[in-house]
């Protein structure tokens, strides 16, 4: 489906698919340190959302799981349906 927006573009969406979808996402750094707990998200075309929360609510680790800089430590984070996996590379591979 093409929309007209009101500056005159036309944007395609697609219908009934989740541009990013999160399902259980959590994260923890040295065991002891829980970030996010069990996280569901779903973003579909078009959506406009805004993260809000007091500092070290984990906005910023949030947004680094969907921007494929970091990883989640459990859970399952789909990109337009697809599996999204993130490798994270030692600086000795690199």
């Amino acid at each position: 489906m093409v929309e007209k927006t009101d500056s005159g573009i036309e944007e395609g969406k697609i219908e009934g698919v989740e541009l990013i979808e999160l399902k259980n996402i959590s994260k923890q750094y040295c065991k002891e340190t829980t970030i996010l707990k069990d996280i569901d998200l779903c973003i579909e075309d078009g959506d406009y959302i805004a993260l809000m929360g007091p500092s070290g609510a984990g906005k910023t680790t949030l947004m680094n799981i969907m921007g494929c800089l970091d990883r989640a430590t459990q859970g399952e984070y789909f990109l337009e349906g697809g599996l999204c996996t993130v490798r994270i590379f030692d600086s000795r591979e690199v």
